[in-house]
């Protein structure tokens, strides 16, 4: 994993610890925006359930402080989990600045399943994965008992990708029209496409039980916990029978005690099989000594400076520099290994000068290094910038639930632009919103947007070094509606197709598609419902599996604040 990659997954780890709630509310409704009492709602971290209530009358709930746990370091993110009879799952991360939550339940079905090997005898103990083919939404698992047999509840109408695999047998995925409780069946034959080898040195046979070995891949429709496992006997684990049409990459060991160097393993889709290996050897964890001072901008000493550190193999600690700005600490690190610091104050950040590393504006309030280093550390720290203002619907209430993004335009080579978020933040109950603890010394102007909105952008500014820039008010315009019916050539509706609206504008030469709106579920009888859709022209579209428009519709222009009545007829 690159050090850019590695310290925005850092960054997102600490932001949802920081902005988990202390209560959590919301509703629960169908793919058309009705209420739905009695539905299951639980709070989970991971396979926890940390609690659960039913919904009321109205769709409501509510989890009361008293019910929730904080989480412990990087471990998994709060989730809000609702379901239903006959209704498929959904989930939402929880964050404090998200609520209500809105759980939209669409139709589902009961999909039983059977495992076979390639003479017909079952398959016992195999997981099976099924999730809707052009929705990532939330998979349903289960694995098949002694018979080869199993049933998934809670499974979506419409196409639903099928897979089930066992290390030793080839990985097989099926797609199924669910339009009502259905079957199918998955012969999995001996192991034929992708062996992954992960062989590990350095340890002693007691040691091998206690190991994980682990990698990634990039279809998101595999289960993380397939691409995980232990040692066997002979210090490595094989993962035999992985489709060869994708990539998989960082791989990684965990013993206790022991650490090894990050490895920036990877190994790309191939069509033809075979086995790939990773060897790694591991070493004793130690604590690897750092050393630095802290200054500002005139290059005097900042004594007390407080510093958050990170790393791959810590949760984070605190480090306070003395009088003369000197800090010393020591971290979990092997050469190789990407760390970082962040000054803990609310006037001043620490302008790195190590950016060519990274040149990302996103890293210009860390400092981000690896090891090993050439002397003790330098950190750099320049008076804070502060964006402040407000965000408003039509009509002059505050736009509760939404979220501004301040970004800045930058060249990472002479001839590219590309735009960075620097920071989101929430609409507060007033409507205002504030971007505290920014680096002014971008080199670059930046602007504010309002989050998932076409409308509501500012003009491109300057921050101010030490100062606050108050932005013009954004307002929103009025939000319209679409929904219609989604019926085949003959006639007949199309239950669990994804709907969405795609932006017409400067649609000519340009790849498909422009820009896809937040897309629906249609339900059993082919209605749909496309809420908070901004004014202009769009077309109408049902979604394949690799976002492209299986099907689009004429064009249409949709005035603010419109609720408009549009079906869609598949040619």
């Amino acid at each position: 994993m690159g050090l850019g990659i590695w310290w925005r997954s850092r960054r997102a780890a600490s932001m949802r610890r920081m902005r988990e709630p202390e209560s959590i509310h919301g509703t629960v409704v169908d793919c058309l925006g009705a209420p739905i009492a009695g539905a299951v709602v639980q709070l989970r971290r991971g396979d926890e359930v940390v609690a659960d209530t039913k919904s009321e009358a109205r769709g409501a709930f509510v989890f009361r402080s008293a019910s929730l746990a904080p989480s412990a370091g990087d471990g998994p993110p709060l989730l809000v989990h609702a379901s239903a009879s006959a209704m498929a799952l959904a989930v939402d991360v929880v964050e404090a600045e998200r609520h209500p939550v809105v759980l939209c339940l669409v139709d589902g079905a009961t999909l039983r399943a059977r495992v076979t090997d390639e003479h017909g005898s079952p398959l016992g103990g195999v997981p099976v994965v099924a999730r809707h083919v052009d929705n990532a939404g939330q998979a349903v698992e289960a694995r098949t008992a002694v018979d080869g047999s199993v049933e998934l509840g809670h499974v979506p109408l419409g196409r639903v990708l099928v897979l089930a695999w066992i290390s030793g047998r080839q990985l097989m995925r099926t797609i199924v029209d669910v339009r009502g409780d259905a079957e199918c069946s998955l012969v999995l034959p001996p192991a034929r496409e992708r062996w992954i080898r992960i062989r590990v040195h350095g340890v002693q046979p007691e040691q091998w039980a206690q190991a994980r070995c682990s990698f990634q891949c990039d279809d998101h429709r595999i289960p993380h916990a397939w691409l995980a496992g232990g040692l066997d006997t002979h210090g490595e684990w094989i993962a035999a029978g992985l489709p060869g049409d994708i990539a998989y990459y960082n791989p990684q060991v965990q013993i206790p005690g022991l650490v090894h160097r990050m490895d920036h393993g990877y190994w790309p889709e191939h069509a033809l099989p075979g086995m790939w290996s990773w060897d790694v050897s591991m070493q004793p964890e130690e604590l690897r000594e750092i050393e630095g001072v802290v200054v500002d901008e005139t290059g005097a000493p900042l004594g007390g400076a407080v510093l958050r550190t990170s790393s791959n193999r810590s949760a984070g600690g605190v480090v306070v520099a003395d009088a003369d700005g000197r800090f010393r600490t020591a971290l979990p690190l092997v050469d190789g290994d990407p760390f970082s610091f962040e000054l803990d104050a609310d006037d001043r950040v620490l302008d790195p000068w190590n950016t060519d590393h990274y040149r990302s504006p996103r890293c210009r309030t860390a400092f981000l290094a690896e090891l090993p280093l050439r002397g003790p550390l330098r950190l750099s720290t320049v008076p804070a910038a502060v964006v402040r203002g407000r965000c408003v619907h039509h009509d002059g209430a505050p736009a509760v639930g939404h979220h501004v993004v301040l970004e800045v335009r930058w060249w990472p080579t002479s001839d590219r632009e590309h735009t960075s978020q620097l920071a989101v933040v929430p609409v507060a109950a007033d409507g205002s919103f504030v971007f505290a603890r920014r680096n002014a010394r971008l080199g670059a102007a930046v602007s504010i947007r309002v989050q998932e909105q076409s409308a509501g952008r500012s003009e491109e500014f300057l921050l101010r070094e030490g100062g606050v820039v108050d932005v013009p008010v954004l307002v929103l315009p009025p939000l319209g509606e679409v929904c219609g019916v989604v019926r085949d050539a003959a006639g007949g509706t199309l239950p669990g197709r994804t709907v969405t609206v795609a932006c017409v504008a400067g649609e000519a030469g340009q790849p498909e598609p422009q820009r896809w709106w937040r897309p629906a579920i249609t339900d059993r009888h082919g209605r749909f419902r496309l809420v908070d859709v901004p004014p202009g022209t769009w077309r109408l579209a049902v979604v394949s599996s690799d976002d492209v428009a299986s099907w689009r519709g004429e064009p249409f222009v949709l005035a603010a604040g419109e609720h408009l009545q549009r079906d869609l007829r598949e040619p």
